[in-house]
């Protein structure tokens, strides 16, 4: 099986790296590891932090530690930044409401 991940690390604009994995079960994990070139040599830098794996109809974007589901994207003239939009917490009693999500890029 083949997925699709957007290399907006360090990719150029538009680089899509195809990353194909063996036979069995798929996972983010199995598509980051096997996007790696010591693991699966192509012509493309390795899949980082920063770029957005296509994995069961939705968008990932590999985070710090992990995967971030994106919920939205930022759009600036010709470029468009994934983002994950996240609910914050209540804030404790007495305190100010903060506004109601949270941005990360």
């Amino acid at each position: 099986m083949s997925y699709k991940v957007e290399m907006l690390a360090f990719g150029d604009k538009d680089e899509i790296r195809e990353v194909t994995l063996p036979e069995g079960e798929a996972t983010l994990e199995l598509i980051y590891m096997h996007g790696q070139n010591e693991v699966q040599p192509l012509d493309h830098p390795s899949v980082s932090m920063g770029d957005v794996i296509q994995f069961e109809g939705q968008k990932w974007i590999v985070a710090a530690v992990g995967f971030k589901a994106v919920t939205s994207t930022l759009e600036f003239g010709k470029n468009s930044i994934p983002v994950v939009v996240k609910k914050r917490p209540d804030p404790e009693p007495n305190q100010p409401k903060p506004s109601e999500t949270h941005l990360w890029h």
